[in-house]
């Protein structure tokens, strides 16, 4: 359903000749999920978690609980639970950009390895 939304969604096809079919596929598919990955799933947890720990910080530490309490404690836990989701699919797509700049890299590797064995033979 989310797919809907995404208007522009990137897919990768490599053609190396150094790469068998399966790791072609294999890193296909990584480059894939990286490069359209969305943070959802970081955002949803760091959206439950948030407000969670806030209430369990709360429960410990609160000693007066009146109707005022509780609304300054609902708007905060409204505020972590936006927070949160902001915070944790912001960190998903940094997370999800690292290791795509790691499996380029790892590609590149490749085909240095690849093309200075072309020389040295």
């Amino acid at each position: 359903m989310h797919d809907r939304w995404r208007r522009h969604r990137v897919q990768v096809r490599l053609a190396l000749p150094w790469l068998s079919v399966d790791e072609s596929t294999d890193y296909e598919r990584r480059l894939n999920r990286l490069m359209n990955a969305c943070g959802c799933i970081e955002g949803a947890a760091m959206a439950v978690a948030l407000p969670s720990f806030l209430a369990l910080l709360s429960w410990s530490l609160v000693t007066d609980w009146s109707v005022i309490t509780w609304i300054l404690l609902s708007v905060a836990g409204l505020m972590a639970f936006i927070a949160g989701g902001v915070l944790g699919k912001w960190a998903g797509v940094a997370l999800a950009r690292r290791r795509l700049y790691s499996l380029t890299r790892q590609l590149a590797r490749l085909a240095d390895a690849r093309d200075l064995k072309g020389v040295l033979s």
